[in-house]
């Protein structure tokens, strides 16, 4: 007996029963500490058995982060650290599987300096302690581009992942529904504010659009993709983001330009989303939906006025210090010291001195905190995940895979919509995003390794 239970998998099945046994334990004296060990240990469960459907199950539960504990700790991160610890052993162990790292040195170069940037902050920073929190934020966002490179490795891989985050934003987007705030007919969905929301349903549209032409041969989940399709939308439009409609727009046109042979679909796509749009803010939406995105009310004015001070003073900070920035996370700390840097009335000061606001657009903000020498690090890299997934959908339309080929556009089409609607939010620290942008690279890579299968055949075939 002694020796069975010193066995690897009876010592794993006694090590879950004694964290089951100290969860239970748990419960009797702080439920909800006992509810984010019970999402650690399901989190370890699946991310040790699948790496690929521990991210899928991280990218949904990164929309749904209503259970905090405390400032320091919540499920999405705790999940966060599971993710990473399953990647550490998934790379460990696929000596086979070529990593990140390995396949884009320069890049991932490049992703160490941009962290060593922010950290170099810390030394001409008003906060350095803000600084270094910024940091314990970037570092888990900016792995997880070689995180979801390791996780997708093919296309079940990269729908498992895609409809993780699709299903994440439809979730956040329900529970919006059942527990309505505010007083102005906005959805909101669990940590996400309206706008946040919108950024990352644009994304949706054009993923779930995506998936349907994986599921061809499957009519039931061709139908729920599909109604995923129209559930974005709409939720979109019940947001009254004006960003994110902007977003949408603007990803409609990007699938005519970019949408290969689908370019006819998404003219009609186009068309239709227009027509919906003009029809449900015309005749469905409530007034004050309809009177803020047709008129400027005064508190619609309020609310201009306050992000367009926050707006200027973040370009003070830009013009004082344009290359090195005042610090990561530092905008809050010290953006009052830039009131009166230059002459000019500025409408919402109360927004800068009694309730600091971030810069409600990841740009500027990225370039008054990080200088441009950080933004330009950034925007490299968010291009280089563009152009990766592009890439990867001219190889997989050279090699005919309209499947992978269908993802890669719609990646493309989504991340340039989400990345439009960031000029109106700060969404530097959004776990979707990187993972949006993680996925292009990944894409990029099966599309290689098909290439290379491919040409080996062909090869064997002429010898």
């Amino acid at each position: 007996m002694t020796a069975r239970l010193r066995s690897p998998s009876n010592l794993g099945t006694a090590a879950v029963l004694g964290v089951c046994c100290v969860i239970g334990l748990l419960a009797g004296v702080e439920p909800k500490l006992a509810l984010v060990g019970a999402v650690g240990l399901m989190f370890a469960l699946v991310i040790f058995v699948n790496f690929t459907a521990g991210v899928a199950l991280f990218a949904f539960v990164s929309f749904l982060e209503v259970l905090d504990l405390g400032s320091s700790a919540s499920v999405g991160k705790l999940a966060g650290g599971m993710v990473i610890a399953g990647w550490i052993a998934a790379i460990s162990t696929r000596d086979k599987e070529s990593t990140f790292f390995e396949d884009h040195p320069t890049i991932s170069l490049l992703l160490g300096l941009f962290l060593s940037w922010i950290l170099l902050g810390m030394t001409w920073a008003e906060s350095p302690s803000e600084v270094g929190t910024a940091l314990t934020r970037y570092i888990p966002n900016v792995m997880l581009i070689p995180i979801v490179y390791t996780a997708v490795r093919n296309r079940r891989g990269a729908m498992t992942v895609i409809a993780g985050l699709v299903l994440g934003a439809l979730a956040a987007c329900v529970y919006g529904l059942a527990h309505p705030a505010g007083e102005e007919a906005r959805l909101n969905g669990t940590a996400l504010d309206p706008n946040e929301l919108a950024s990352i349903l644009v994304a949706g549209v054009a993923l779930s659009a995506a998936f349907t032409v994986n599921v061809r041969d499957k009519p039931g989940l061709r139908l729920a993709a599909l109604s995923c399709v129209v559930l974005c939308v709409f939720g979109i439009f019940l947001t009254v983001s004006r960003g994110g409609l902007v977003a949408l727009a603007v990803s409609l046109v990007a699938g005519m330009i970019i949408g290969g042979r689908w370019r006819p679909v998404a003219f009609a796509a186009a068309l239709l989303v227009a027509s919906g749009s003009f029809f449900y803010f015309a005749v469905l939406a409530p007034p004050a939906a309809r009177e803020r995105i047709a008129s400027t009310s005064e508190g619609e004015t309020q609310l201009k006025e306050g992000r367009t001070t926050i707006w200027a003073v973040a370009e003070r900070v830009v013009e004082s210090k344009p290359l090195i920035g005042i610090g990561a996370n530092n905008f809050q700390t010290s953006a009052r010291h830039y009131l009166l840097s230059q002459p000019g009335a500025l409408g919402r000061t109360d927004l800068i001195i009694a309730t600091p606001k971030v810069v409600h657009n990841t740009y500027l903000g990225m370039a008054a905190e990080l200088g441009l020498i950080g933004l330009g690090m950034f925007i490299v890299i968010v291009l280089f995940c563009v152009r990766s997934a592009l890439r990867a959908a001219r190889y997989f339309a050279a090699l005919g895979d309209r499947g992978c080929e269908a993802l890669s556009r719609g990646l493309a089409v989504g991340l340039i919509g989400t990345l439009v609607a960031d000029i109106f939010i700060s969404e530097e620290y959004s776990k979707p995003l990187w993972l949006l942008l993680g996925l292009g690279p990944a894409m990029l890579g099966i599309a290689r390794r098909q290439m290379k299968a491919t040409k080996e055949r062909r090869n064997e075939l002429a010898t």
